[in-house]
């Protein structure tokens, strides 16, 4: 079972806002060796709302996905710059989560979808 863990601050395609989070979820990493080459760096101590502000595709593996990108009524020390098509209006189906490696310490995981 994934369980909500913490939103990491991302700046999307060069956007710096410093108000964009991804969330994170804990569960069981044992075997797992995380990519060092392909670090998401980003504030983890961010307090207030959040809200879904839409999804920036990503590709893993060859193939793309989608993740979903919070806006935030605070702002935060900053971070990682996604890069890829944002997407605030599409109908998104969970295809799973992937591994992500967050400031070089903390292995946690994001839910990808599928854009339906």
């Amino acid at each position: 079972m994934f369980v909500e863990d913490v939103f990491v601050s991302e700046n999307v395609n060069g956007t710096v806002s410093n108000d964009r989070f991804i969330m994170t979820y804990t569960r069981d990493t044992a075997g797992y060796s995380p990519d060092a080459s392909r670090i998401f760096w980003g504030d983890t101590a961010v307090a207030g709302d959040k809200t879904l502000a839409g999804h920036v595709s990503l590709v893993i593996n060859g193939t793309t996905y989608w993740i979903e990108v919070y806006a935030g009524n605070t702002t935060a020390t900053c971070c990682s710059n996604l890069v890829g098509t944002f997407d605030a209006v599409g109908v998104y189906e969970s295809y799973g989560h992937v591994l992500i490696l967050v400031n070089n310490t903390d292995l946690r995981w994001v839910e990808i979808f599928t854009k339906t």
